[in-house]
């Protein structure tokens, strides 16, 4: 096997493609399943099986040689738990025994000497079990083999705060020195505007993902030497503008309009690109004979048909500078970014991620398998809609070598829960894995043991019929869309333990002419049920929001109406007075010249509880006092830890009776996040 050294023609171009592999392992199963319906229980089932099935020379299956992955760490710690759980009450009680041959499917019951066996191999070789996730699958390659690919000998996964400093500092890097010319014109060119003063912010928010996509792309370097945008000549202006002083439109609402916007372009030479912003001129551009309910008449096409094809030339010529500038600009941002990344032996999943992928290029298995302590023998996949086809490019040799092996395959997914997008998952790599497994065994979970009837139906409702809503007929692409939706949806029922929960599911249609009205449409809708709620006395309510914009406007109503909510999952801390002014002692204390923090700290009210009460909100003379106490708190904090220190803050008579409720809530996740900055070894405090 060569992991992930499949040529670019074998692949059809990056990874898009598979091919068939010509020996299938009868164990290879494929199965979808909707949410709730036990996707984690036949993981853990099938591992079982693999350690309690014979191997064919005798002997059972070594557990380090299967290959567990799925997204998060606490699925995999649920694996494991349930794996080992269900062993070791095996082991002691004969109903366990025989509940263990029915979830492991091993269409018998174990004895207790081979479920002592299995429990005793798995605990001996704890350590050295492959189940995990898809990161630290790729984090454990890229630790063996990091040298050969830039890695430093030692390093760790940045934290999103750390990363953000990193992308700072390349940003900065870039934009300093000569290279800052040459950055900003590269930005010019693919903008097509002048960079803005938020250069630095805008280079970060486009490549720190971007970057590692667009690795290995190079540029031809014609943004570098390429004119930029093209005018029309002065001539054909000239002609053009006569033309329209002379042309008689079809009465028609638009004709008009557009013809002004056509002559004040005509005042002087315009960019042949402004052409292509004109209704009518862009109607001919794309070929089209009518505007505006009307047929184009001839001698208006025929005057500007010719001028219109040297604007889509020129579209298609900005657009390539506009890619060889991205490229380029990618390239230095790349290359800065992993400079920053090295030097401080921190890096980012993406990052150890590209890294590994490029380790397994053209690898020969037995050496990945002795760096990775371990061989694979069979392999269990969980959550694979997912997976993105650069994941899959690691994946798919050791999927052909495990089932040529006769290894066990499971691959379990849903593409209805997709949720990786923003990673580059592709769920219907769900159906590759079909041509990768010919003869694969299908299985379909649709029992919901999680979910009442009331939301089953709902949701069926909703997406059973989709090809059929008028929403997806508008367009070919979201008709194929539905259909293709459509072709696997298995409508859902509910276990009869789930069956018994009440449930109810009401849908509002609220109109709106746009997007702020249709907001505060839903904002009112959704403070209108939790103080109906409320006011009834039903216990917690629990609101979920499609986007995270929505979130401050509906606290902000439920506090109006006297109802408090926590916003937590969606609200940062700072929603709450008590802990911004906490942030603030904490950027005072950090930076003793912030005036503003003083201020707060000071003036606030609340100076007492911090021990400042004697120091002015505003710095005057030498200011020793100040500097005393921001000494004496820097020391607490440092011998007490940070969450002690504001633990007992907040803990004061003074501090609660001012606090709302709010404030109190808030300041206790605040103290949990003081925690684990201390157990992370500190850092800056604000």
């Amino acid at each position: 096997m060569r992991t992930g050294g499949h040529s670019t023609g074998d692949r059809g171009g990056g990874g898009g493609g598979v091919k068939k592999t010509a020996k299938t392992s009868v164990s290879s199963t494929l199965i979808s399943a909707s949410a709730g319906s036990g996707k984690t229980y036949q993981l853990a089932g099938r591992f079982l099986r693999v350690l309690l099935e014979p191997e064919s020379g005798g002997g059972r299956v070594d557990p380090t040689t299967v290959l567990a992955t799925t997204f998060t760490r606490a699925a995999a710690g649920e694996i494991l738990s349930r794996v080992l759980g269900w062993v070791a009450r095996a082991v002691f009680d004969p109903e366990k025994r025989k509940q263990l041959g029915e979830i492991s499917g091993a269409g018998k019951e174990p004895t207790v000497a081979e479920c002592a066996e299995v429990l005793e191999k798995m605990t001996e070789r704890m350590h050295r079990l492959q189940i995990g996730t898809m990161d630290g699958i790729f984090a454990k390659v890229a630790r063996s083999f990091g040298p050969t690919v830039g890695l430093p000998p030692v390093w760790t996964i940045a934290l999103p705060e750390q990363a953000a400093r990193l992308a700072e500092s390349a940003a900065d890097e870039l934009l300093a020195g000569g290279e800052g010319a040459e950055v900003k014109k590269a930005w010019r060119k693919f903008k097509g505007k002048a960079p803005a003063l938020g250069l630095r912010a805008q280079l970060m928010e486009t490549f720190e993902e971007m970057r590692i996509d667009l690795r290995g792309l190079p540029s031809d370097g014609s943004w570098a030497t390429e004119a930029g945008p093209k005018r029309i000549s002065e001539q054909t202006t000239r002609q053009l503008a006569h033309f329209i002083r002379q042309f008689a439109p079809p009465r028609t609402k638009n004709w008009p309009s557009n013809l002004s916007k056509i002559q004040r372009m005509m005042e002087s030479p315009p960019l042949l690109l402004n052409l292509l912003e004109i209704t009518p001129l862009k109607k001919l551009a794309l070929g089209e004979k009518n505007f505006d309910k009307a047929e184009i008449p001839s001698e208006f096409g025929q005057t500007f048909v010719p001028v219109m094809k040297e604007a889509v030339r020129e579209l298609i010529r900005s657009h390539r500078l506009r890619e060889s500038a991205l490229v380029a600009l990618a390239e230095k941002y790349d290359r800065a970014r992993g400079a920053a990344s090295y030097r401080s032996g921190s890096y980012t999943f993406r990052e150890v991620e590209a890294a590994a992928l490029e380790i397994a290029t053209g690898l020969d298995s037995d050496e990945l398998y002795f760096r990775l302590d371990g061989r694979i023998g069979h392999l269990l996949l969980d959550e694979f809609q997912d997976t993105s086809r650069r994941q899959f490019c690691f994946f798919d040799p050791v999927l052909r070598e495990t089932t040529a092996k006769g290894g066990h395959v499971l691959v379990v997914g849903d593409r209805k829960q997709s949720i990786y997008g923003w990673r580059g998952s592709d769920p219907r790599l769900l159906k590759d894995v079909e041509e990768v497994l010919p003869g694969v065994k299908r299985e379909l979970l649709s029992e919901s043991f999680r979910s009442s009837r009331a939301v089953l139906a709902a949701v069926d409702r909703a997406f059973a019929q989709l090809e059929g809503s008028a929403l997806f007929s508008k367009k070919p692409v979201y008709a194929q869309a539905a259909a293709e939706w459509r072709e696997d949806y298995q409508e859902h029922k509910s276990s009869p333990q789930a069956a018994s929960q009440a449930g109810k599911v009401v849908l509002y249609v609220r109109p709106g002419h746009s997007s702020d009205e249709v907001k505060a449409a839903v904002r009112e809708q959704v403070i209108e049920r939790a103080k109906a709620h409320v006011d009834q006395e039903k216990g917690s309510l629990g609101i979920l929001c499609r986007t995270h914009a929505l979130i401050p406007g509906i606290l902000a109503g439920l506090k109006s109406h006297g109802i408090e909510a926590s916003g937590e999952g969606g609200n940062p801390l700072t929603d709450s007075a008590g802990v911004e002014m906490i942030l603030s002692l904490l950027s005072w204390a950090d930076h003793p010249g912030h005036s503003a923090g003083r201020y707060h700290v000071c003036a606030g009210g609340l100076a007492e509880v911090f021990g400042c009460e004697q120091i002015s909100a505003k710095p005057a003379g030498e200011d020793g006092e100040a500097w005393e106490f921001l000494k004496k708190l820097r020391r607490e904090i440092a011998d007490r830890g940070l969450a002690e220190v504001v633990s007992g803050w907040v803990t004061e008579t003074k501090w609660r009776k001012v606090c709302t409720a709010h404030d109190q809530m808030r300041c206790g996740q605040l103290v949990e996040s003081a925690r684990a900055f201390d157990e992370g070894g500190g850092g800056r405090l604000a």
